[in-house]
């Protein structure tokens, strides 16, 4: 009988023993500070979390981030000149952007057997590209609609497309320099620009860029021989990162108007996250 009590006494201490020192430990982990740092969930930690790689970004710049780009470029050889092209991307919503003067709907990103794939509408691009042969005003409105895909494939590649619809509408009754605008001056414009471009990405921070395209001039019959169609191919280099992207290209350009002909073109852009 004093064995069994002494046995059980034991284990009663052995029990309360490792209950305090239970406690104890407890304690202790509750009064230590925490090693680990809460998520950062600002602009700046979303921005860097934007994939640098270029073949390896999604087609939605994604929820609350800012872009903006600028293009500039010079058309050599041709009464064209040079051309700029501003553009602003802001997610709203990881399916929605707002752009400049416009709005950009992702419908999907890329999987396994699909593209990406994003529509979008505009109501003026508000690119300018300077012409020393035709007086006529700048467009009040340039409105147009495209199709985008996009495929990120294997070993650093990703494919995008673009096809869409554009036109503009032009204004007023006097030239930049004060004289009348005459009704051969106001020639309509509408054209659809088709483009598929390849991406590869050796290296995280470089990447190159091929491009071909045609700019289809809907507003003169297709069998006239002084349309205004452009076909083209260009070559891109990019130095590109989460923040920001700076790129140069070469793009030839093949006009159906005989007065333009083969313009071979140079130009530079830069793209800034915030």
């Amino acid at each position: 009988m004093r064995a069994i009590l002494s046995a059980v006494l034991l284990t009663c201490s052995i029990s309360a023993t490792a209950l305090c020192d239970e406690a104890a430990s407890a304690s202790q982990s509750a009064a230590a500070p925490s090693t680990g740092a809460a998520a950062d969930t600002s602009r700046s930690a979303r921005v860097a979390q934007y994939p640098a790689e270029l073949a390896d970004r999604p087609i939605a710049i994604g929820a609350d981030r800012y872009e903006v780009s600028f293009q500039g470029s010079g058309q050599l050889s041709s009464a064209l000149g040079f051309g700029l092209i501003p553009e602003l991307r802001w997610g709203y919503s990881d399916s929605l952007e707002l752009t400049l003067l416009g709005v950009r709907y992702i419908v999907t990103e890329d999987g396994s057997y699909i593209p990406g794939l994003a529509l979008s509408a505009k109501l003026h691009d508000l690119s300018y590209q300077h012409n020393t042969t035709l007086n006529t005003n700048y467009p009040a409105l340039r409105p147009s609609f495209f199709v985008e895909l996009r495929d990120r494939l294997p070993f650093h590649l990703a494919v995008n497309g673009r096809a869409g619809y554009q036109f503009e509408i032009q204004s007023g009754s006097t030239a930049p320099d004060g004289t009348p605008i005459q009704d051969s001056q106001r020639v309509p414009v509408a054209s659809a620009p088709f483009e598929v471009q390849l991406q590869y990405s050796p290296l995280s921070r470089v990447s190159f860029v091929g491009a071909a395209g045609f700019l289809w001039d809907l507003a003169t019959p297709p069998l006239a021989t002084n349309t205004q169609s452009d076909g083209y191919f260009s070559v891109a280099a990019v130095y590109n990162s989460s923040r920001f992207d700076v790129r140069v290209f070469f793009q030839n350009n093949w006009f159906t108007n005989p007065a333009l002909g083969d313009v071979p073109e140079v130009g530079a852009s830069v793209a800034v996250r915030l």
